[in-house]
């Protein structure tokens, strides 16, 4: 049975709306808050690092108790800009791997439009710098990946959801060899 705070929400606004996009919208919103829940717990792990790494206890340092997860993102989004700058392929790396958790969670919901995921490419593309073997590893960990591809000058990532009663959608991007910068991110429908 559909949530009826849902329901409601899309009465009001004028839409009817179907219990699949009743939980493509809840599958989106739980993905959101786990990826904000990940991030904050990464930039904690960062700043315990930074902190033994400068031999001082984490104790030693004031404690804040109203440090919120927003302030702890924007933390977050400060330490790792400065580590992009020491390493440029750490950007491309944040950005694939959350690139393919969406991805994964996009075609487990059997899209019937192809938006969600052309607006997927819009968000994380284009890559620059990527470590090809790391990206390698990180496509891989996709139900959906497809075996990867290679010319003399680059490789082609790609991601299929056919399924037996379903026609499914082809995600593709290539990466370029000597420079690491993504080129052609596509999708097309299996119809």
């Amino acid at each position: 049975m559909p949530n009826l705070q849902f329901v409601r929400l899309a009465r009001r606004e004028g839409e009817l709306a179907s219990s699949s996009q009743i939980r493509q919208s809840a599958v989106t919103r739980i993905m959101q808050l786990f990826l904000l829940v990940t991030s904050a717990c990464l930039a904690s792990i960062i700043a315990l690092g930074r902190a033994i790494a400068a031999d001082s206890s984490p104790a030693e340092q004031p404690a804040s108790p109203n440090l919120t997860i927003a302030q702890e993102l924007q933390t977050s989004g400060t330490i790792s800009a400065a580590d992009d700058r020491s390493d440029p392929s750490a950007a491309c790396e944040t950005k694939l791997t959350s690139f393919v958790m969406e991805l994964d969670v996009s075609l487990d919901s059997k899209p019937r439009s192809i938006d969600p995921l052309l607006n997927l490419l819009q968000k994380y593309f284009p890559l620059e710098h990527c470590n090809i073997d790391v990206a390698i590893r990180i496509t891989r960990q996709s139900k959906y990946a497809m075996p990867i591809t290679q010319s003399s000058r680059e490789h082609v990532f790609a991601f299929n959801s056919r399924s037996e009663n379903y026609n499914g959608y082809i995600v593709s991007f290539g990466l370029v060899k000597i420079s690491g910068n993504s080129e052609y991110p596509s999708v097309t429908s299996q119809k």
